[in-house]
């Protein structure tokens, strides 16, 4: 009777590959609040953000009732942050680009993403996260042939100084409990927040592994929830 629930259907969107061997938060250093930017775009401030965030984790556990009005403008809100990462994750690809041409040849392909509305949902459930705060609003991954390229990429992105590592999350020397390994150096270019993962080619098969297995049991091994009564059921 412990084991916590999965999210209602509703809100599950189909899995991106999971939190990959290294992660890196990077910025150029200024800082996001509500001041009006100079294309006249006001951003909303923090305190809107986690406000709107907090009235969407709410709905989503059925625990404030839903109100279509203030719904759709708490959904535009997010929409609005989702979008002011759009350039700050394109500075953070092309300083990651330019450290893979040092390292590889050919060249690993680049994958970028904005955190899909479903995703965001899931996360402030999952987590109780402080929707201004959540470090994966953008990300990007490249994917490399061993852990040498991961350390040398990683050491390309720490000296060529485009972007500001803010914290790197190393899961290869720290493994997460389901063994899903990344180096992910964590980069905010204009205040915003980009997650930077590089990871293995065998790390990406295990993370593909793990993805699929979620599909198929129900569970969310990817985020390291314990696995629910179903699966449970299923095994013994």
């Amino acid at each position: 009777s412990n084991l916590p629930t999965v999210l209602p259907e509703h809100l599950q969107m189909p899995r991106a590959p999971a939190p990959e061997t290294y992660r890196v938060q990077v910025t150029n250093g200024s800082t996001h609040g509500a001041d009006d930017r100079d294309d006249g775009w006001s951003l909303p401030s923090k305190n809107q953000l986690n406000t709107a965030g907090h009235r969407i984790r709410k709905r989503a556990t059925g625990e404030l009732e839903i109100d279509a009005e203030q719904a759709a403008h708490d959904e535009v809100l997010v929409e609005q942050w989702r979008s002011a990462h759009s350039m700050p994750l394109a500075r953070a690809c092309a300083a990651l680009e330019a450290a893979l041409t040092g390292v590889c040849s050919p060249v690993s392909p680049v994958v970028r993403r904005l955190k899909r509305w479903e995703s965001i949902v899931a996360k402030l459930v999952r987590e109780r996260s402080r929707l201004a705060e959540m470090e994966d609003t953008a990300g990007c991954r490249a994917i490399l042939p061993t852990r040498q390229h991961v350390v040398r990429v990683k050491e390309h992105l720490e000296l060529a100084g485009a972007l500001q590592i803010e914290r790197v999350r190393d899961y290869n020397a720290k493994p997460a409990i389901w063994g899903l390994s990344s180096a992910s150096p964590l980069v905010p270019p204009d205040g915003f927040k980009v997650e930077v993962q590089l990871r293995t080619q065998r790390q990406q098969r295990w993370a593909d592994t793990v993805e699929q297995f979620d599909t198929a049991f129900g569970t969310d091994l990817k985020h390291e929830q314990v696995l629910n009564h179903s699966f449970v059921t299923f095994v013994n």
